[in-house]
């Protein structure tokens, strides 16, 4: 991976004061041009962020595509989680950096310290419905529960599927707009998008991916390895806390997100993902990381002494700011 660089060409070891202005991200379209691999371009906060996002599209003159990896928008140790469309949009980036194209991906240096899935997780969590293909709708239903999707009446939002007789719909992970599929027996007929506010049927389509509903697995074995990893790192009686009651009968409690760690043996940051021709630019993100951790380290010691809800160690979330 090539030497991180600020967004002022120094390298990001001397720690060069940047001050996010224009004229500094048209000086660093100049540079992204005519890419032949990802770019990561990383801001102080999720405001530089935006800001940076939207002036690279303005300057940027060739069609590659820039996208921002959004923070989770909640407080360490919340019992609150993202919202659907976040997580999508999550999900698609890590996806698309995994296939080795020519990008710009925008992010904050605090929306990076989070740790991650590893990238098999996502890869391997993904699967295909094509055009003229079998389904059995058991199957479809089971696979679709397992990977976090939320089966509804109508589908509205991201993360969500219905089975109306031979007509599914799928509102996957990444995508722009739901799909319906129609079966005929068990052969997919026709797959179209649709309006989710009117639920008209659009555009004809030959296939649809389905990324994974969460950034964690759902399967019995996860959710077996979960219980076990809580005994492990918790004392007390894992029945007096609702995470665990509620993840024990299958459900996605609030803020579930924060116990990453008892999902995988290895977890993963954003630098698992990005390929080794990657180049990256930065702010200098000192003060903000080392900001960021500070406040998580106290909310940690305030909230930590909750029996009902125990938490983990700020560095079994956050990657440290070194």
């Amino acid at each position: 991976m090539a030497q991180p660089k600020s967004l002022a060409g120094m390298p990001l070891k001397n720690h060069a004061v940047y001050q996010s202005d224009s004229a500094a991200s048209h000086s660093l379209s100049d540079q992204l041009n005519n890419l032949d691999g990802p770019i990561l371009v990383i801001t102080q906060d999720s405001t530089n962020a935006t800001k940076v996002l939207a002036e690279l599209q303005f300057f940027l003159k060739s069609s590659t595509e820039i996208v921002y990896f959004p923070d989770w928008e909640t407080l360490i140790y919340d019992s609150f989680s993202p919202h659907e469309n976040i997580i999508s949009a999550r999900l698609k980036v890590l996806n698309q950096l995994q296939a080795i194209k020519p990008m710009i991906v925008v992010a904050s240096c605090t929306t990076l310290l989070h740790r991650l899935p590893p990238p098999n997780f996502v890869s391997s969590g993904s699967f295909l419905i094509r055009k003229e293909q079998e389904l059995v709708l058991d199957t479809l239903r089971k696979n679709m529960h397992l990977k976090a999707y939320r089966e509804v009446s109508t589908v509205i939002e991201h993360g969500e599927f219905a089975i109306r007789g031979s007509i599914i719909d799928i509102f996957p992970m990444g995508s722009v707009t739901p799909f319906r599929i129609d079966l005929f027996d068990n052969i997919v007929d026709s797959i179209r998008t649709f309006d989710p506010e009117t639920q008209r049927s659009l555009e004809k389509k030959n296939r649809i991916e389905i990324l994974p509903g969460r950034e964690f697995p759902l399967s019995k074995s996860a959710i077996n390895h979960f219980k076990n990893q809580w005994h492990l790192h918790f004392s007390g009686k894992s029945e007096d806390a609702l995470v665990y009651r509620d993840i024990s009968k299958g459900l996605v409690p609030a803020g579930l997100e924060y116990y990453l760690k008892f999902f995988f043996e290895e977890r993963a940051s954003i630098f698992d993902y990005l390929p080794k021709e990657t180049r990256i630019f930065s702010e200098d993100i000192t003060e903000s990381v080392k900001g960021f951790w500070e406040k998580a380290q106290q909310r940690f010691e305030s909230l930590r002494y909750d029996l009902t809800k125990p938490i983990l160690p700020v560095s079994d979330i956050l990657l440290t700011p070194n």
